[in-house]
C-alpha cells in the first residue's frame, strides 16, 4: 500500500492494518529487522481443524520498533507506523495418498496505524484471510479471474464475476466450482436463471 494511501486513511480520521509484502523490500527488511531485535509485547496462539487440516496461528505484536528502521524508512513510514505485528502460520496437511503429514510454515508481517490488542489484531487479521478466501481466491481459482486475457472494460467482467459470486452466495451454494459445471451442462437452467438448484 502506497504511503499516500496511509495518509488519505489518517486525514478521513480512520486507522489501518495492512501486510507488508515483498513489492515493499525496505519496509519489509525493516520489520523483519526490527522484530527480531526486541521482544514482542503480547501473543495470541490459536489453533484451527479442518478435516484433513490443522493450522496454528501466533500473533505477537512490537511496540518501539521504529527506532531500529533506517533513517529514510522512518522518515518515510514513521508518522503511520504505531506498531508492528508479526504472524506465524503453520500448517499441517494429511495427505491421504501417501497417509503422511505434510508441514508447511509461512510468516507475515503487518503495520499499524492504531494500538489495538494481540487478541484484536489477531481477529481483525483472520477476518481479512476469511473474505480473502471467501471472495477473492474464488474468483482468481474457480473462475480464473487473474488469468483473464480481457483488457477492454476489464472492470466491468470483474464486476460480472462478483456479481455471479454474489447471486450463488444469495442462493446458499457450498460448492462454486461444482455449480458452474451444474451449470454449464444444463443450457435450460442458464438460460432459464442464474442458478440451477
Amino acid at each position: 500500500m502506497p504511503k499516500k494511501t496511509f495518509k488519505s486513511i489518517k486525514k478521513s480520521g480512520n486507522e489501518a492494518i495492512v501486510q507488508v509484502k515483498g513489492n515493499q523490500k525496505y519496509l519489509l527488511k525493516n520489520c523483519q529487522k526490527a522484530t527480531d531485535k526486541i521482544k514482542p509485547r503480547d501473543k495470541h496462539i490459536s489453533q484451527e481443524k479442518s478435516r484433513n487440516r490443522i493450522e496454528t496461528r501466533k500473533v505477537e505484536i512490537f511496540n518501539d520498533s521504529l527506532k531500529y528502521f533506517s533513517a529514510n524508512i522512518k522518515k518515510q513510514w514513521g508518522e503511520y507506523i504505531k506498531i508492528i505485528i508479526r504472524v506465524d502460520r503453520t500448517r499441517k496437511e494429511f495427505n491421504t495418498l501417501d497417509k503422511k503429514w505434510k508441514k508447511s510454515f509461512e510468516r507475515s508481517y503487518y503495520i499499524s496505524t492504531i494500538k489495538l490488542s494481540v487478541s484484536e489484531f489477531a481477529k481483525a487479521i483472520r477476518g481479512h484471510w476469511a473474505i480473502e478466501n471467501r471472495n477473492h481466491c474464488v474468483k482468481d481459482v474457480t473462475m480464473k479471474e487473474d488469468n483473464s486475457r480481457i483488457r477492454i472494460k476489464a472492470d466491468l467482467f470483474a464486476r460480472l464475476r462478483s456479481f455471479a459470486l454474489n447471486a450463488m452466495r444469495a442462493n446458499q451454494v457450498e460448492n462454486i466450482s461444482q455449480e458452474l459445471y451444474k451449470n454449464a451442462l444444463n443450457i435450460k437452467g442458464l438460460l432459464g436463471r442464474v442458478i440451477h438448484s
